[in-house]
């Protein structure tokens, strides 16, 4: 005699392996396109890394920070052309006091380059600086600039949003 208790039961764990499977595969479909691995003594002997990730899910790129292996900061990108024209993320270098994060967009008659530099105090990052280089071609004009943060922002808090509203 067949009982149907133990084959409803049978299904829905079934169902339940295949949904967990999906999820898991969901949660790990992401490319390391980027990966620097931060070496200067100031980390005081934590691994760091800085990873330039595109995530399948959400089709959106990010920047993410890891300390000892694991994820500490994750910055949302925009998505080229949908949010920001042109968008790409040209460098991503170790510098003496932490790291730079090279963007840059626009088009042939307006390019935008953000440099933002991040520096590593008391075992967590800040942007600490950004260089602006701004190229406009009617008419010719190039603005080069320093801007030093008087109070730097916390890479939890970083929104580089903020810092893309010319497009």
């Amino acid at each position: 005699m067949e009982n149907k208790y133990f084959k409803k039961k049978s299904v829905f764990v079934s169902i339940m392996v295949l949904g967990l499977l999906g999820f898991v595969q969901s949660v790990f479909a992401v490319d390391v396109l980027k990966n620097v691995a931060l070496k200067n003594d100031i980390y005081f002997k934590a691994i760091c890394k800085v990873q330039l990730v595109y995530s399948d899910k959400s089709n959106r790129k990010y920047i993410q920070l890891s300390q000892d292996n694991k994820l500490t900061t994750s910055i949302r990108l925009p998505i080229p052309d949908d949010e920001v024209k042109n968008f790409s993320v040209d460098k991503i270098e170790e510098t003496n006091t932490g790291f730079k994060l090279n963007v840059s967009w626009g088009d042939m008659y307006y390019y935008y380059n953000r440099e933002f530099y991040f520096c590593f105090i008391n075992k967590k990052f800040y942007l600490s600086e950004i260089k602006v280089r701004d190229k406009i071609y009617d008419p010719q004009k190039t603005i080069n600039k320093v801007q030093k943060l008087n109070k730097p922002v916390p890479i939890e808090k970083f929104n580089i949003f903020q810092y893309t509203d010319k497009q």
